[in-house]
């Protein structure tokens, strides 16, 4: 019976044992999947993916006037996950310097800081790498003017648009400037830093529009969270002149069709479409202006907005054109221009008759017949 005891006592103790490794094995696993969520919402995942989207339409619009035309899809890879870190680092930085507001704010007082699920030191970490490994990518993989693009939006956005917040309600302006870099990150690696083109700037000015109403909406929705985090908003001083200033820049939205299309950006479809959904951008801000204080407005606004960029930011890939594109379709105008039409009629002085052209053209005009007919039959 001894005997049987201390088998079976042995066997329970074999199984207690696998039972506590297998319950530090999921413990491990579960403090790893937290410390994964603390790292997504550290670099504000959602948003970190937004910036890298307007980056990867920058660089596919851009490619169209790159030395071959075509999208390096491995370069554009290496720029998104730049870009990617980049973001991730100077959101990072902007929730170390706001632990303490974020903290008595419903809205953020969840984060890992403030919450104290990571400690500041751990934050700095991975702040400072995210953004080294971001400038490395990018000055390894693209270029320095890239690279150099994703460092000043660390530095705008953490050393420049944050500190603002508390201060002055320009604040939302700062940020629409740090807004408006990341397309022109993407446009510069697809261009080996040459921003010379226009139409690199004509991208970067409409995402830096659209931002004043999607953040004016924003600091309208949270506005009596933002009073107690302190900060300096609109919405707060004056919150008629907030809902004002976002419908005039989502009205400034509207050329944007017309202007892709005239700098032979963009097929003439996507003027018809980015009409439409400008249209909306434009009717949800004019509610929030009929009722500047109204959390249902602003949250109509805000929800327009966040969803009108990925779609006009599609629409402009789907119907871009390529300067390729350009120089055929003006050849072939020219050619069209240039053809002659031998039964024009023309009126002679007298007898007031009318005559086929080809009866009296010039040697010039035979000269261009001649050209035009070779030109037809190749």
């Amino acid at each position: 019976m001894g005997v049987l005891d201390g088998k079976v006592y042995g066997e329970v103790g074999r199984l207690g044992a696998a039972a506590r490794g297998a319950g530090s094995g999921v413990g491990l696993a579960r403090r790893a999947k937290g410390l994964v969520e603390c790292y997504l919402k550290l670099g504000k995942h959602k948003l970190s993916a937004l910036v890298t989207y307007t980056g990867a339409v920058g660089f596919i619009m851009g490619s169209a006037y790159s030395a071959n035309g075509l999208v390096d899809y491995e370069m554009l890879g290496w720029t998104s996950v730049g870009t990617a870190f980049c973001a991730a680092s100077a959101n990072c930085l902007n929730q170390i310097y706001e632990i303490k507001r974020d903290a008595v704010m419903s809205r953020t007082n969840a984060r890992p800081l403030p919450a104290g699920r990571v400690s500041k030191l751990h934050a700095l970490g991975f702040a400072a790498v995210t953004g080294i490994l971001g400038y490395g990518i990018l000055d390894r993989k693209t270029d320095r003017t890239t690279a150099n693009l994703g460092l000043a939006n660390i530095v705008l956005y953490a050393g420049v648009y944050t500190p603002l917040k508390v201060i002055h309600p320009i604040n939302t302006w700062v940020g629409a400037v740090v807004g408006a870099i990341p397309p022109l990150m993407g446009w510069s690696a697809a261009n080996a830093g040459d921003l010379s083109h226009t139409n690199a700037w004509l991208l970067g000015g409409a995402l830096f529009v659209w931002q004043i109403p999607h953040f004016h909406a924003l600091a309208a929705l949270y506005a009596k969270d933002y009073t107690k985090g302190g900060y300096k908003m609109l919405a707060q001083s004056n919150p008629k002149l907030n809902a004002r200033l976002g419908a005039w820049m989502a009205y400034t939205l509207l050329p944007l069709g017309p202007l892709a299309v005239h700098s032979h950006m963009t097929s003439p479809v996507f003027a018809v479409e980015s009409l439409g959904l400008n249209l909306w951008m434009i009717r949800s801000a004019e509610k929030m202006l009929e009722n500047p204080v109204s959390t249902a407005a602003a949250r109509s606004c805000f929800r327009a907005s966040i969803t009108y960029l990925p779609l006009v930011l599609a629409a402009l890939v789907i119907h871009k054109k390529t300067p390729k594109d350009v120089q055929q379709q003006e050849g072939e105008a020219k050619l069209t221009s240039s053809r002659p039409q031998a039964y024009t009629t023309v009126f002679a002085s007298f007898p007031l008759l009318p005559c086929p052209s080809f009866l009296i053209q010039t040697p010039e005009q035979k000269g261009l017949v001649a050209e035009t007919t070779t030109e037809l039959e190749k």
